[in-house]
């Protein structure tokens, strides 16, 4: 389906556009959003300590700490730095099918309720 209409050269095909990390962070407050960086050990090749600190303090409210992305290493470091930093640890699969084979639907275990009651809590304070 995406190769025929979604690809390059397709009826439906749209430019990626890039938007900066930060005005999305602004973006996610003005319209009642919250933020959440997913998977930060694949995307930033490892967030720092300093990385997450500076999302933090730009409207960051949430972290992915558990996600086939990430070591167990990493789980541990993002475990600690959403601890630390007062952000809500999140849990995704980034399940796409069979574009990713190694991603099993459902397989991801850690991901809790608890996980998106604490994210509405954030967003409701904001309201």
């Amino acid at each position: 389906f995406y190769r025929e209409f979604f690809a390059e050269g397709r009826a439906a095909f749209v430019p990626k556009a890039f938007i900066r990390l930060s005005t999305v962070l602004d973006m996610a407050g003005e319209t009642g959003g919250v933020a959440v960086l997913a998977h930060p050990g694949a995307h930033f090749q490892n967030a720092t300590r300093a990385d997450v600190r500076t999302l933090k303090k730009r409207g960051l409210d949430g972290l992915e700490v558990y996600t086939y992305y990430h070591s167990p290493e990493q789980v541990r470091l993002y475990e600690a730095l959403a601890e630390e930093f007062g952000l809500v640890p999140t849990a995704g699969s980034d399940f796409h099918g069979r574009i990713k084979p190694h991603v099993e639907f459902g397989g991801l275990r850690e991901g809790r309720y608890w996980m998106v009651e604490r994210l509405r809590e954030r967003k409701e304070r904001r309201s």
